[in-house]
């Protein structure tokens, strides 16, 4: 009779104490999806918000922000990175004051509640944009006429 072998899922002590490979980093190609929370956690799930699911939210991080303003100004991101920064530290020291913000093309922004919790202060905030705005924003951009890039120069 032959001896049979027989496995059993236990592992090595080594083995065990090997660290797991890490995947390679993808590059900033795609959108951040946020698949979790409520809607005052991830911004609300509005039409323009939704992935692919009633509750994912796709996130727009920063660094793609940055270049596609690049992209779209036709300036190089290392001379638009502090103006950004700048800009976008204004917007929330305004909005944790509690102030209300009308920049066109971006729309009226307008603080509904806040609260202060341990770690950080949650702003639930509105965005009132305009379909004339927007439509005139559009068109501005097809016909080549002011946009980012005109009204830098």
């Amino acid at each position: 009779m032959a001896a049979r072998k027989t496995t059993t899922g236990k592992t090595s002590a080594t083995e065990a104490a090997k660290p797991a490979a890490k995947a390679p980093r993808a590059k900033a190609a795609a959108p951040q999806v946020d698949g979790g929370g409520d809607a005052a956690e991830t911004g609300g799930a509005g039409a323009a918000g939704l992935a692919s699911g009633a509750d994912a939210t796709v996130m727009l991080r920063k660094k793609e922000l940055l270049a596609r303003i690049a992209e779209s100004s036709g300036l190089r991101p290392n001379k638009i990175k502090p103006v950004m920064e700048a800009v976008l530290r204004e917007i929330g020291d305004a909005l944790e004051r509690g102030e209300a913000l009308n920049v066109p093309p971006l729309g009226k922004l307008s603080v509904n509640r806040t609260k202060e919790g341990e770690n950080a202060n949650v702003i639930v905030a509105k965005l009132r944009r305009s379909k004339a705005m927007l439509k005139a924003d559009e068109e501005a951009r097809i016909s080549g006429g002011e946009g980012l890039a005109g009204a830098a120069e």
